[in-house]
């Protein structure tokens, strides 16, 4: 019986792509529970889900699938592509380890969509590969082999030498389940020297094990066993249990067609304890169909026929039309043996179905031996012939000996590659030495050349200095002369010298004196004027301080009455209505609301929670005024400490109240308010958005703060944030935006208040 290996060279190469990369986790799972039940950021929760997901991928494919959902969930609430483009592929990875492969599929085409929106090409390349792989599985050849394309020519462009290397891997395994043995083999060798240049030896295993397979369809099994153990001995080094156990099965699969059915039961189980500790379901699928063929050839049926059905009972759950195949040929194959030639017949067929429908030459050919041996036994000679033809014509095409000498073409050129590259390594290594030695030796000859010059240069001197010697002795008598005279002229003259130093050195001193009275002099003056303009410019600053206080106490003192009024005002409009139990409800509320401003009024600057606390009693008044109440929420980024940070009493209370009283006008419409703080350069941020009627539809103005001119509220905040920004020396603002939607209908209206960053002491 012949082995199929259209799944397993797929899932060799998904070995060295992203969709099963599995890296170390930086925390234990109980850590990763504790952070998220403390944890208030959503974006930070997506993250712990998504890192949860990835945990239980491979051993609880479920769990996976849970967290990823959840992670999902809290990205949509949050309108949060980029949570939604990592919860989708983590969701689809899930799927996929669970034989789910239509949701798989369905998961990574929506995030292939968010990523071109986000023009997030590594994201967009991560969606591609995905959907390659499942549409292999699917038996989409051609599909998978124009998307991973598409991928490699991103990370070509991305300069991802890594993944282009593990692509070009993947594309050679479609060729060679294609049977298209030179173009896999050229760019197995393509990915092999991609991976000699970044120096990454694992990942120059995966080509290795490929080009194993290759020399094995080619019958040269001496070969195919030294690359596919080189390969396992690079996996066992790194520790990738998974590559082990593919390195395992190729083996098995070399020795299952050299009739050696002893050694390969032994390494199939050896692959199978592997994948079984990494919770493999393809692998585990596949090594199942070996271990079948394996016990059939080796003439134990009852346990080869149990292997079989269970593999086709996967297959079919998992949908992957190749092994679906192989379980059909394989059991077809054990009726024959048993003499149930009709079932024999149908499981045949049914193989050969999918096999024309995926396009596999190779195990057609393999299918129409089986056919002959049949329809021999069913003395059904015409049938015999056209599948004995079938076969032929399938060998020609598969493999002749145009092609066998263009695999040797192709290895014998990488080889020669490789030296040519270590021959021009050495050649460039050589020039550099005898470059070294020509500028040694002209380095010596210029020192030659100084040498020979010192010693004519030393021979002119001791000739002139002969001649001085003669010229000396002539000169000795008239020196000894002029001796005597210089003594006596000396002596005066030296004299002379002492007098005149002395009176130098009384002017230095006296000169040296003056200077540094008039020196410290200049000092004292300037200290004093300097103590004098300091004393000035704090008195200034000082006073400058005061009034913008006084100033800032003044707006306060208008903004209370009238927050305090409005309050009032919706505690009337209730008792009209004799909604007693509500304006009680509501007169608590306002209670606990006066006494939060009468507290905070005072007060120059109060804490981030405070405010917020005093924002949502002010709505839930308001809100006891609606048929429909609206709806309100908070949203504080995670580096924000409420408790700490500073900010101006009553700065956001009159902008929510103009989205209540001016956007929510439709009785009939939900409203919406949505609170954002966040931290960006020192800066508070704070914006203020609801879903109203717009300013156009309340016929408001549309300058400073787009708000209807008799609103004291808004003017005043105007100008209370204008005095913040002049007395804290800081760019402080508020901006109005109107929301359309695409036919320019109005969606509603924000409001952006920038205010310094500060912090309690």
């Amino acid at each position: 019986m012949v082995r199929n290996n259209y799944l397993f060279g797929l899932i060799l190469v998904l070995l060295s792509v992203n969709i099963y990369s599995a890296k170390a986790q930086n925390n234990s799972i109980d850590s990763i529970y504790s952070q998220l039940s403390k944890e208030k950021s959503d974006t930070i929760k997506i993250k712990l889900f998504c890192k949860l997901s990835k945990i239980f991928r491979d051993s609880i494919p479920i769990k996976a699938i849970d967290y990823a959902w959840q992670g999902l969930s809290i990205s949509q609430n949050m309108t949060y592509n980029k949570g939604k483009s990592i919860c989708l592929n983590a969701l689809g990875l899930a799927y996929y380890q669970n034989g789910k492969l239509d949701s798989a599929y369905n998961c990574f085409e929506k995030r292939l969509e968010i990523t071109k929106l986000m023009n997030d090409s590594m994201g967009i390349a991560g969606s591609l590969d995905n959907l390659s792989v499942v549409d292999f599985h699917l038996g989409k050849g051609d599909n998978a082999m124009e998307l991973r394309g598409k991928a490699n020519a991103i990370y070509k462009l991305l300069k991802e030498k890594d993944l282009l290397a593990s692509g070009l891997n993947w594309i050679g395994s479609i060729y060679k389940e294609k049977g298209d043995y030179s173009m896999a083999l050229d760019y197995y060798l393509k990915s092999m020297k991609l991976n000699e240049e970044k120096g990454n030896s694992e990942d120059l295993a995966y080509p290795m094990l490929n080009i194993s397979s290759v020399y094995r369809y080619m019958k040269q099994y001496p070969i195919a066993i030294k690359y596919a153990n080189d390969a396992k001995s690079i996996f066992e080094r790194s520790n990738n249990k998974k590559g082990v156990g593919v390195s395992l099965y190729r083996l098995a699969l070399i020795y299952y067609e050299q009739k050696d059915f002893e050694s390969a039961i032994k390494f199939s189980l050896d692959s199978k304890t592997k994948f079984e500790e990494t919770h493999d379901v393809y692998f585990l699928l596949i090594i199942n169909q070996m271990l079948s063929s394996c016990y059939h050839d080796d003439g134990k049926l009852q346990i080869a026929t149990s292997f079989a059905e269970s593999a086709l009972l996967a297959a079919q759950q998992i949908g992957d039309l190749a092994t679906v195949a192989q379980a059909y040929q394989d059991i077809g194959i054990m009726n024959s043996d048993n003499g149930d030639f009709q079932k024999a017949l149908y499981n045949l067929r049914k193989a050969d179905e999918l096999l024309v429908k995926i396009g596999d030459k190779r195990n057609q050919q393999n299918l129409a031996s089986n056919f002959v041996d049949l329809y021999s036994r069913l003395n059904k000679p015409d049938s015999v012939a056209y599948y004995f033809k079938k076969f032929q014509d399938l060998s020609d095409s598969l493999y002749n000996e145009q092609i066998s000498k263009k695999v040797v073409e192709m290895q014998t050129k990488y080889e020669t590659e490789k030296k040519d590259r270590e021959i021009f390594a050495l050649n460039l290594k050589e020039e550099v030495n005898r470059s070294n030695i020509i500028l040694l030796q002209k380095t010596n000859e210029l020192s030659n050349l100084k040498n020979r010059n010192i010693t004519i240069e030393n021979e002119k001197n001791a000739q002139s200095l002969s001649l001085m010697k003669a010229e000396q002795k002539e000169k000795s008598s008239q020196i000894e002369v002029l001796k005597l005279k210089a003594v006596s002229q000396a002596k005066f003259i030296e004299e002379q010298r002492k007098d005149e130093n002395l009176i130098v050195f009384c002017l230095i001193i006296a000169t040296i004196i003056l200077s540094l009275i008039a020196f410290l002099g200049f000092q004292v003056f300037k200290n004093r004027k300097k103590a004098e303009m300091a004393t000035l410019n704090q008195n200034e600053a000082e006073l400058k301080l005061k009034v913008s206080e006084n100033y800032m106490s003044a707006l306060r003192s208008q903004m209370n009455p009238h927050f305090i009024f409005n309050c009032v005002h919706t505690v009337e409009l209730l008792l009209n209505d004799l909604r007693i139990s509500e304006s009680k409800d509501c007169l608590e509320k306002f209670s606990s609301l006066t006494r939060a401003v009468l507290e905070n009024s005072n007060k120059r600057e109060i804490s981030l929670a405070k405010e917020i606390e005093t924002l949502k009693l002010y709505m839930d008044i308001e809100n006891l005024r609606f048929t429909i109440p609206f709806k309100y929420d908070f949203s504080i980024e995670a580096n924000i400490d409420i408790d700490a940070v500073l900010i101006e009493p009553l700065i956001l209370q009159p902008i929510v109240e103009n989205s209540i009283k001016h956007g929510f006008r439709d009785p009939q419409k939900l409203g919406y308010i949505k609170i954002l703080v966040r931290n960006e350069s020192d800066y508070l941020i704070c914006t203020v958005e609801d879903n109203g009627v717009g300013r156009h539809n309340t016929n408001q103005s549309k300058i400073f703060s787009g708000f209807k001119k008799e609103s004291m509220g808004i003017k005043l905040t105007g100008e209370r944030i204008e005095l913040i920004g002049r007395m804290k020396n800081s760019e402080t603002y508020f901006l109005i935006e109107d929301l359309f939607d695409d036919y320019h209908k109005p969606l509603g209206t924000r409001v952006k208040v920038v205010l310094p960053y500060e912090l309690s002491v």
